[in-house]
């Protein structure tokens, strides 16, 4: 599974926290996202093409915008990307961002909001090449939520989506380099989330 970081707080204040992540921290962010083999995720509208200028081609970059001129000028600046779709009139693209369930079929690429609140794409998973979830923390809500039966809620979150075998990629969005690490090393657990609250629905390994 490829995870991607989301770059949405780099030129702006963005989630939950409403937090814009300094130069210096992204900088630290990328080397994180280098050594685990993470990809990016931006768009124009994230105002941080500065912070990605010259990015290394280490990096499979996805970008998301409707304008052709934002496009051709990320990618004179960022190098070499998958392109998206932000915000499409109905037709034939290869890679889509979608908001509606019943979009998700017909794209080789679709970028979503999933999450262990948000399942509205659940029965549509899989009828299609490549899924890349978002939202999985639900904007930061769930780093504030209190820890479940022990174990920190937003674990339960990564998990939910991690574990999904119909996910093949996942955004996530960070406020340091300290957070990216942790979340990627956030243990695997075993699950059964239609027995949320019985006995034995959850085991760590």
């Amino acid at each position: 599974m490829k995870i991607f970081v989301g770059t949405a707080n780099w030129g702006k204040p963005y989630g939950i926290n409403h937090v814009k992540v300094p130069r210096e921290e992204i900088d630290r962010i990328l080397t994180v996202a280098d050594a685990h083999d993470c990809g990016i995720e931006t768009a124009y509208d994230y105002n941080c093409m500065d912070a990605l200028e010259g990015l290394g081609d280490q990096f499979k970059v996805v970008f998301k915008g409707d304008d052709e001129a934002h496009f051709h000028e990320a990618k004179e600046t960022i190098g070499r990307i998958i392109r998206m779709k932000h915000h499409p009139p109905y037709g034939k693209w290869k890679h889509r961002s979608v908001y509606n369930p019943e979009d998700l079929a017909w794209w080789a690429i679709c970028e979503f909001p999933y999450n262990i609140v948000d399942q509205r794409f659940s029965k549509r998973l899989g009828e299609h090449g490549y899924n890349i979830a978002r939202s999985v923390f639900i904007q930061g809500l769930a780093f504030q939520m209190p820890d479940f039966h022990g174990i920190p809620f937003y674990h339960l979150c990564w998990n939910f989506v991690r574990n999904n075998p119909n996910i093949d990629g996942i955004v996530v969005g960070v406020d340091s380099a300290t957070q990216l690490e942790d979340i990627l090393n956030i243990p695997q657990y075993e699950i059964d989330y239609s027995k949320i609250g019985q006995d034995g629905w959850i085991k760590k390994y």
